[in-house]
């Protein structure tokens, strides 16, 4: 067990990695590349992860899980109801914020780790 766990720790720094990579890369065929490639990388990064911390889940089990999960995640994208844009909103000013070389103290950044933490305080 411990030369399983051990293997999908290896197979995690290796798929991470080249998952970010996916999203760089310019060349022939780049719009497919960038989105199928990285995507199926994502799914196998999240099944990893889970087998890491679950190694006696079966695999189909875990796979199945992932792909529901993410497809989920991929509907709710379409869908824009007043309470997530509140959510989508308030997280990518908040990881605007945290980008930023400075750190700045900002008195909205309150607000913006209410939403984060779904709980959408703006009206």
């Amino acid at each position: 067990m411990k030369t399983y766990r051990l293997a999908i720790a290896i197979s995690l720094l290796v798929i991470t990695p080249l998952g970010f990579a996916s999203k760089l890369y310019r060349g022939p065929w780049h719009l497919w590349f960038n989105n199928s490639v990285g995507g199926l990388l994502y799914e196998i990064f999240w099944i990893l992860l889970i087998l890491l911390f679950w190694p006696k889940a079966s695999l189909l089990r875990v796979s199945l899980g992932v792909f529901l999960v993410t497809c989920f995640l991929e509907c709710l994208q379409l869908w824009h109801p007043p309470f997530l844009e509140a959510i989508r909103s308030g997280a990518s000013h908040f990881c605007k914020n945290i980008m930023q070389k400075e750190p700045r103290i900002s008195t909205t950044q309150g607000k913006y780790l209410g939403n984060v933490g779904y709980i959408p305080l703006s009206p």
